[in-house]
C-alpha cells in the first residue's frame, strides 16, 4: 500500500504528512476515498475535480479549490463551464462560494467568461406557478407562501434556477450531479434526493451519483457519505 500518494492527491501539507507517518492504515483508507475522484469511472476524473473544487468553495478551503479546479481545467473544462458551476453554487450556497471559486478561476485562467445575453423579460406569477406545477406536478409549499407574501423572492428564485440548471454553461446534468456532492458535504440528504432525482431524468446514472457523492468524503466526512447515499436511495427508490 502506498499511503504517500495521499500527499500527493489531498496535500501537501502537515496534515497530510503527520497522517501518514502516525496512521499509514488511516492514510490508507483516506487515500482510496481521494482515488475515486482522481481517476475516471462511472464519472470522468475532469468532472469529480470540479465536484471536488466546489465542495472547497462551499467548505472555504481555498486550497482544495484551486488544486481541483485546476485539476479538472487541465482535463478541459471551460471557464464558461466553471462561471455556470460558480452560479449554481451561488444559487445553493450563497455569494462566498460563488466568489471563492470565480477568485480561483480567475487566478489560473486570464480567459473571461463570455457574456450572456440581457434580460428585460417581465415575469408574470401565473407563469412561474406553471413553471414550478411543470417541475413537481404542483406548486411546491413554500413557492407557494412566498407568491402569496413575498413575490419578489419567487421570482428571484424562478429567474436564479432557470439561469442556473436549465440555461447555464455547464451540461444540466453534471450541474445537479454537482450539487448533489455540495449538498452531501453539508449533510443534506433532503437536496441530495431532489438534486439526484433531477440529474437522473437528464441520464445520469446510478454509479455516477454515487461517485460525485463520494467526492466529499475527505472533506466533509463519512457522514456525508451516509447522508449522500440516503439520498440517493431515496431518489432512485421513487425517481
Amino acid at each position: 500500500m502506498n499511503t504517500h500518494r495521499l500527499i500527493e492527491m489531498l496535500g501537501p501539507a502537515a496534515w497530510a504528512e503527520g497522517l501518514v507517518a502516525g496512521s499509514p492504515k488511516f492514510a490508507e483508507g483516506l487515500a482510496n476515498a481521494a482515488d475515486v475522484i482522481h481517476t475516471d469511472g462511472a464519472l470522468p476524473a475532469r468532472d469529480k475535480a470540479l465536484c471536488a473544487a466546489v465542495i472547497g468553495a462551499v467548505k472555504r478551503l481555498p486550497e482544495v479549490t484551486s488544486k481541483y479546479l485546476g485539476i479538472a481545467m487541465d482535463r478541459g473544462m471551460t471557464p464558461d463551464e466553471v462561471h455556470g458551476a460558480a452560479i449554481n453554487v451561488l444559487i445553493s450556497r450563497g455569494i462566498p462560494g460563488y466568489q471563492a471559486l470565480t477568485e480561483a478561476l480567475a487566478a489560473i485562467s486570464g480567459v473571461a467568461v463570455s457574456p450572456g445575453p440581457p434580460f428585460e423579460t417581465e415575469v408574470s406569477m401565473d407563469e412561474l406557478l406553471d413553471y414550478y406545477r411543470g417541475l413537481y406536478g404542483e406548486v411546491p409549499a413554500n413557492v407557494a407562501l412566498g407568491a402569496q407574501h413575498a413575490p419578489g423572492v419567487v421570482i428571484a428564485y424562478y429567474l436564479m434556477r432557470q439561469a442556473a440548471l436549465e440555461e447555464s454553461p455547464l451540461e444540466n446534468r453534471l450541474a445537479d450531479l454537482m450539487l448533489c456532492a455540495i449538498n452531501a458535504a453539508e449533510f443534506r440528504d433532503d437536496f441530495v434526493e431532489i438534486h439526484a432525482r433531477f440529474a437522473l431524468r437528464g441520464g445520469a446514472t446510478a454509479g455516477q451519483l454515487t461517485e460525485a457523492v463520494a467526492c466529499a468524503i475527505p472533506f466533509a466526512g463519512v457522514a456525508a457519505w451516509l447522508a449522500g447515499a440516503n439520498g440517493l436511495i431515496a431518489a432512485l427508490e421513487n425517481p
